[in-house]
């Protein structure tokens, strides 16, 4: 994953869990309001009822809400002094509905002015949570649409600028050659913990272009400066060689001194070659099949073999079989 996509994530995650708690904190304290409100209007219902009723000398009973919002029954006095006003969500079948419908329900007491005790059960209008958490749903549901948008939009201009000197840098670091290190600068940027990452990186990349260019001129220098002593070595040893008043068995030491030094020689060249191989100075590669050099290499010195009387052979390792 892009580290451009996993912050997006991130926040993606962060914000929608902020908003999900949100919305459950809303809607608790949104629902709180609306029964103390419901609850408001009952106590004020209720005095409403009880001003109504105590003028009347005779308070008939009502055990039934029917077409009223109240119901009434008679109390003695013990149980009426230990009721306290309460409200509850209650459940109340509509005969019009058919169904039964969500309310709050106000249970309380009062004294009628003959001095009789009453307990009198308020009921408000229907509330309907259901539809309350269809909206809050549905606000949310455009709310979080809104948010993504805006979350994918900020991701393709805002992320994507903000981190595109680090993309540089990276292509920058993934075409970076030692050997072609003068060639491409950094670019600039305007915000400062990038400007001091590529700085630092600019710095480090010199440090090792000035490293590598300093071993790759001593392995060349110092392979030259060999080199060079063996070469005359080898040809005075030669020029000597030829020198009659020398034995066979002198001629043979100096043939093996000769032998020694091409060697040296030889394996400095091969050190030379495989530092070469290691500092990565071969910009081209290509795949080599070692069956197809190796039989070109036979064919071209089997003049020679056959008149030396030498025979060549190789094992061809192929897919399965061994020839």
């Amino acid at each position: 994953m892009k580290l451009i996509n996993h912050t997006l994530l991130i926040l993606s995650v962060i914000l929608f869990t902020t908003v999900g708690l949100w919305a459950f904190l809303f809607y608790s304290q949104l629902l709180s309001q609306i029964k103390t409100t419901i609850d408001e209007g009952l106590s004020n219902h209720k005095i409403a009822i009880i001003d109504n009723l105590k003028d009347d000398k005779t308070i008939s009973e009502q055990l039934d809400f029917l077409d009223k919002s109240y119901i009434i029954k008679k109390v003695n006095e013990d149980y009426a002094l230990q009721v306290r006003d309460s409200y509850k969500d209650t459940l109340i079948f509509s005969s019009l509905k058919n169904n039964n419908y969500e309310a709050r329900l106000l249970t309380t007491a009062f004294v009628s002015s003959e001095g009789k005790y009453y307990e009198m059960k308020v009921l408000s209008h229907e509330l309907n949570k259901g539809k309350l958490i269809k909206k809050i749903i549905t606000s949310l549901l455009g709310l979080f649409l809104l948010l993504f948008l805006s979350t994918v939009l900020m991701n393709k201009f805002v992320l994507k600028n903000t981190w595109k000197p680090f993309y540089q840098l990276l292509n920058y670091l993934n075409d970076f050659r030692l050997d072609k290190s003068a060639s491409q600068k950094l670019s600039k940027t305007n915000i400062k913990e990038f400007a001091l990452l590529n700085e630092s990186v600019q710095k480090l990349l010199n440090t090792n272009v000035d490293i590598f260019n300093s071993q790759k001129q001593f392995i060349e220098n110092a392979s030259h400066e060999l080199q060079t002593p063996i070469a005359i070595g080898i040809n005075k040893l030669e020029l000597f060689a030829e020198n009659p008043d020398l034995s066979p068995e002198q001629l043979k030491k100096i043939g093996n001194i000769i032998e020694s030094f091409q060697r040296l020689s030889g394996l400095n060249k091969s050190l030379l070659l495989l530092s070469k191989i290691e500092n990565k100075q071969f910009i081209s590669k290509e795949l080599l099949s070692f069956n197809e050099l190796l039989s070109r290499i036979k064919q071209d010195f089997l003049d020679y073999s056959e008149f030396q009387k030498i025979k060549i052979t190789y094992l061809q390792e192929s897919i399965g079989n061994l020839k």
